[in-house]
């Protein structure tokens, strides 16, 4: 295994691609009621994976080599900076760095004076309130929330890594709507979403460059919504799918009316989002929870998902090259053929390979490999 600039290159092409496949996937309703969120959730996976992993696999891996536009990036990025001792791409990697250790700064600030604002908060005191909360977390099996009720909340959202604290907006719910509230809140604590969304931020931070990134974390945080509304109505009926889409709407509207400024997306996660047509998805799954019977058809997009990140890692990317015939004609260039050439392997366990009137040069295990694969003779 090993990773290069091009098995980089060729990682952030497949995890694109996979934010796009993410993307249209989500946006189609009809695919969504036939598989459920979870193949949804197996992609973004897979589209992180595909980006901190960035590897070459010895054997597996295969070269392809693209000329045009991929080896004037490459050529450029190995360019001279002007007079300084550094190449484009080494001054890249300053900025890189230089941008992700700015982003998580202001990320940490940012989580400090939350939940410095939070504790300054006081704990809500109504009975009532506080006894349909401890309810719907014994009956998922967490921990009861402490309750805190803020006019900076637009919609109830929850927060804490460790402890469930939920936020409700200054308006009113019925009993029943309160628990559904809670239910739904409390499933994203029960699920860890707050969790996962903390690890997509991270992700983001690391790859602040590629603006497909932020397209990645707004669908996790709707398909993290779409997850909790079916295991919320897993069980439920048909009038308690309508009513709790009738909570949803009812959230919307009395959170335009609100116009706080609210919450930072990635330290909470709120019941509905300020996109009418997120709420209008959701409502039309809902509605179409009693019709679908997912078994099959999950599995196997999970499956051909899984496959299509293992193929990913059987192409990388790279220029192609090929010497004029001035290199060749003014002895430049001494071609390696099975006929001139041979590989050695040191005590270590080195390779070095022997051209005829050559000098001898080192290479790589995956190199060996792929000679050897080739025919090269292996000499001791």
């Amino acid at each position: 295994m090993s990773i290069t600039p091009y098995s980089l290159f060729t990682a952030v092409l497949w995890s694109s691609a996979f934010i796009l496949l993410l993307y249209f996937f989500r946006k189609n309703t009809r695919l969504l009621a036939l598989t459920g969120v979870t193949p949804l959730l197996f992609l973004i996976l897979g589209t992180a994976l595909r980006c901190l992993f960035p590897i070459e696999f010895l054997h597996f891996t295969n070269v392809v080599g693209l000329e045009g536009l991929v080896a004037g990036l490459f050529r450029a990025l190995r360019a001279p900076l002007g007079q300084l001792p550094l190449q484009v791409w080494e001054v890249l990697l300053l900025v890189w760095a230089a941008g992700s250790l700015g982003l998580a700064a202001r990320t940490g600030f940012g989580a400090w004076k939350f939940h410095k604002k939070l504790r300054s908060y006081e704990p809500l005191e109504d009975s009532r309130i506080e006894h349909l909360a401890q309810q719907a977390a014994r009956e998922l099996d967490v921990p009861a929330p402490l309750l805190i009720q803020t006019l900076r909340a637009d919609t109830p959202v929850i927060a804490g890594l460790l402890r469930p604290v939920i936020l409700l907006p200054c308006y009113h719910y019925t009993d029943e709507e309160y628990r559904y509230v809670f239910l739904h809140e409390l499933c994203h604590w029960k699920n860890h979403d707050m969790w996962v969304k903390l690890f997509v931020e991270v992700f983001c931070i690391l790859f602040w460059w590629n603006p497909l990134v932020y397209l990645l974390k707004k669908d996790l945080t709707r398909a993290l919504e779409l997850k909790c509304d079916g295991a919320v109505l897993k069980h439920a009926g048909a009038q308690a799918a309508l009513d709790y889409q009738e909570v949803l709407v009812k959230t919307l509207v009395s959170s335009h009316k609100q116009k706080n400024k609210g919450f930072s997306s990635y330290r909470v996660t709120e019941l509905v989002s300020s996109q009418k047509e997120d709420i209008l998805q959701r409502v039309e799954l809902i509605l179409q929870a009693r019709q679908r019977h997912r078994k099959v058809a999950p599995l196997a997009l999970a499956g051909i998902m899984a496959l299509l990140l293992v193929c990913s890692y059987s192409v990388v990317v790279q220029p192609a090259y090929y010497p004029s015939m001035e290199e060749i004609t003014e002895g430049q260039y001494t071609p390696v053929t099975t006929w001139n050439s041979w590989l050695a392997r040191e005590s270590d366990g080195d390779y070095i390979l022997y051209c005829k009137g050559e000098e001898p040069i080192p290479v790589s295990d995956k190199t060996a490999g792929i000679m050897l694969d080739q025919g090269f003779p292996l000499r001791q």
